[in-house]
């Protein structure tokens, strides 16, 4: 399957839970990086090999009293893990076979 037809699949998938604040074009380029980043993966792996990635939307950021991390310029960070998995609002995971 070819990344475009990825990409298609993938927000196909997750834009049933888009809400009204969210940005339909971010998530295709988004989703449209993250399905170029697996065609490339699987092509490295042997065939009948299986990928699987979670897609999700977290609210949870902090930047509490203008603290931030300080690299790039400074940017927010999610917040809200558990046992070093992030708690999401909503997720999919998706899975692909390598069948080619």
């Amino acid at each position: 399957m070819k990344a475009i037809e990825k990409n298609t699949i993938l927000f196909e998938t997750i834009e049933p839970k888009l809400v009204a604040d969210d940005d339909p074009a971010l998530w295709r380029v988004a989703l449209g990086v993250l399905a170029d980043e697996l065609a490339q993966r699987q092509a490295e792996e042997s065939r009948g090999s299986v990928c699987a990635m979670v897609v999700g939307a977290c609210s949870h950021w902090v930047r509490p009293h203008n603290s931030r991390w300080n690299a790039a310029g400074g940017f927010v960070y999610p917040d809200g893990y558990k046992d070093s998995v992030p708690e999401l609002d909503w997720s999919v995971i998706l899975v692909f076979g390598n069948q080619e």
